[in-house]
């Protein structure tokens, strides 16, 4: 059966993501603007408008609305993957056990 949500234009939405076991994903002050630079980029491509967000040390939270056909959907849950191979590369050592 498929689970997917299916992400309607016009409505708004909660999205978010958390270091694996909670592990943090942002180290320092460049990890949030290194994100804060692809979030940039991925909301200037897509039908999207970001209405706020928030970013902590093992995750983050976006409060958006989708304004066109599957502009968050799967592009959004690739796009989050962005995130943590730039964190685990930069800093090896803190990694989750």
């Amino acid at each position: 059966m498929n689970r997917r949500m299916k992400f309607l234009t016009g409505e708004m939405y909660h999205l978010y993501n958390r270091g694996n076991r909670k592990a943090e994903v942002f180290h320092d002050r460049e990890d949030y603007l290194y994100f804060l630079r692809q979030l940039r980029e991925y909301l200037q491509e897509y039908p999207v408008t970001l209405n706020a967000y928030c970013l902590m040390p093992n995750h983050y939270h976006l409060l958006a609305r989708q304004d066109g056909d599957d502009a968050i959907s799967e592009r959004f849950f690739k796009f989050s993957k962005i995130l943590l191979p730039k964190s685990d590369f930069a800093h090896p050592n803190k990694k989750a056990v």
